[in-house]
């Protein structure tokens, strides 16, 4: 749950992943944490979202997409040094983009 609200405000750390973890951790361990996270005006949405119907909002699709494609690509271009890592790298975005463009786009 602490990762998902330090996502929030930095732009390069997933919250909906972390705050999607925290339910089915809560889910199993104290079901009335579960409750009020799924019941948070901001949080809640989009883990209700993926529980119900496995789908991300579209906006959730290109903002995360957008920062994908830039997180990836400052460091394959400027952090990392080695063309093998550079190519794991690579190929580790295109599965993370290729996965949030097949999941289902929820109409909220």
């Amino acid at each position: 749950m602490a990762l998902g609200v330090v996502g929030a405000f930095l732009p390069v750390m997933p919250t909906v992943v972390f705050m999607i973890i925290a339910a089915w951790c809560y889910a199993r361990g104290n079901p009335a944490l579960k409750r009020k996270l799924l019941a948070h005006p901001t949080f809640g949405p989009p883990v209700r979202d993926w529980e119900e119907h496995r789908a991300i909002s579209l906006r959730g699709k290109v903002l995360g997409i957008a920062m994908i494609v830039a997180g990836f690509t400052v460091s394959m271009l400027w952090v990392v040094e080695r063309r093998g890592l550079r190519i794991l790298l690579g190929a580790i975005g295109l599965g993370l983009v290729s996965f949030m463009l097949a999941a289902k786009t929820s109409r909220r």
